[in-house]
C-alpha cells in the first residue's frame, strides 16, 4: 500500500497543523481512513478522541469509512504483514523471558524493555472486538461511520470526487495520487494535529498537472505494478516534467527494463484506473449505505 517514496519527496509541501488551531470557518466535511488511523496509533487508539470531539466542536462534520474484505489482488501485502506482525509478537515473547533473568544488569534490562515495547507495538493487530469498541466509541461521540464493500480509500475516493469531503485523514499517500485535495497525515509522535498537503501546492511547485502526477507516482511505486516498477522519486518527477507522461518515456530513448511493464497499455491503464473515483455510493456496502445514505447525500 502507498507510493514508494513520496512521503519523502514531499516534505516540503507537508505542513504541521494543531487540532486546537484549525480555523471553526470554513467548516470543513473530513473523511477518516479509519483502520489508517488505527494502525497509526495502535493500542493508543482511545488517544485520537480528544482530537475528534475538538473538531467536532469546531462545527466540523466528521466520518469514518472502516475497511471491508481486502481485495484478492492484496492477499499477498496482507499474509506478509501478518507474518511480520507474529513475527514481532514471537520475539517480544522471547525477550522478555531475558527480563526474568536477575543476573542482567541495569543497562541491559533498559535495552531489552524499550525493545520489547517497539516490538509489541509492531505486533499490534486490529481485532473484530477492538473494531467494535470503536464503532461503539465513535457512535457515543456522534460521529457516523461506514463499511467499505472492499477498501476504505476507494469509498474516500468516490466521496471527495462527488464534492463530498474536504479533507482526508489517512497516512496512505495514495489519496495524492486520487484527485483528493488537501491529505492530513497524523503526526508520527503525538495525537494533537496532523500534516498537510494540500494537493494544488504540489501541482504548483512540481509544475505538472494531476494526470503527471498520477504518472508519477506510478514510476515511484504503487500496489497493481508491485514489484515490477519502482523508479526513485526524483527520478519519476523529472521524468514527468521532461517528457510530459509514460508514453513520453516509452517513446524516448531511455532504456530500463522496469518500463517493459508499462509497455502494456492494458497494464498502464489498469495501474491509472486504480486510482480513478466511481460513484460515491458504489462502494460502500449495502447495509451501512442504508444507514447513512441521508447523511452522505446531505455533505
Amino acid at each position: 500500500m502507498g507510493v514508494k517514496g513520496l512521503y519523502t519527496y514531499l516534505r516540503g509541501y507537508r505542513h504541521d497543523i494543531y487540532t486546537q488551531t484549525i480555523p471553526t470557518e470554513p467548516k470543513l466535511r473530513i473523511g477518516f481512513d479509519a483502520m489508517s488511523m488505527l494502525y497509526k496509533y495502535k493500542s493508543a487508539y482511545v488517544d485520537m478522541y480528544p482530537s475528534l470531539i475538538e473538531l467536532k466542536a469546531q462545527g466540523h462534520t466528521l466520518l469514518f469509512v472502516f475497511d471491508g474484505k481486502a481485495p484478492a489482488q492484496k492477499e499477498g501485502e496482507v499474509k506478509e504483514r501478518r507474518e511480520a506482525r507474529q513475527d514481532a509478537s514471537q520475539q517480544a515473547t522471547s525477550l522478555k523471558e531475558h527480563l526474568t533473568n536477575t543476573n542482567i544488569s541495569v543497562k541491559e534490562r533498559a535495552i531489552l524493555e524499550f525493545s520489547v515495547a517497539r516490538l509489541e507495538f509492531q505486533g499490534w493487530h486490529m481485532t473484530r472486538e477492538i473494531r467494535h469498541e470503536v464503532q461503539k466509541a465513535l457512535f457515543k461521540l456522534g460521529i457516523p461511520y461506514v463499511k467499505a464493500i472492499g477498501e476504505a480509500d476507494d469509498v474516500l475516493t468516490d466521496l471527495a470526487a462527488a464534492g463530498k469531503l474536504d479533507v482526508v485523514v489517512s497516512t496512505d499517500m495514495d489519496f495524492v495520487l486520487s484527485g483528493i485535495k488537501r491529505l492530513w497525515i497524523p503526526f508520527r509522535k503525538s495525537y494533537d494535529g496532523f500534516e498537510e498537503i494540500i494537493i494544488s501546492e504540489v501541482l504548483h511547485g512540481e509544475g505538472l498537472t494531476p494526470a503527471l502526477l498520477l504518472d508519477a507516482g506510478i514510476l515511484c511505486g504503487v500496489e497493481p505494478l508491485r514489484g515490477r516498477v519502482n523508479f526513485n522519486s526524483t527520478t519519476a518527477f523529472s521524468w514527468m516534467r521532461y517528457y510530459k507522461g509514460i508514453e513520453g518515456i516509452l517513446k524516448s530513448n531511455v532504456n530500463d527494463t522496469q518500463l517493459d511493464a508499462l509497455r502494456d497499455p492494458v497494464v498502464l491503464e489498469g495501474a491509472r484506473n486504480h486510482f480513478k473515483a466511481q460513484l460515491w455510493e458504489s462502494r460502500i456496502r449495502p447495509d451501512h449505505l442504508e444507514t447513512c445514505k441521508s447523511f452522505l447525500e446531505s455533505l
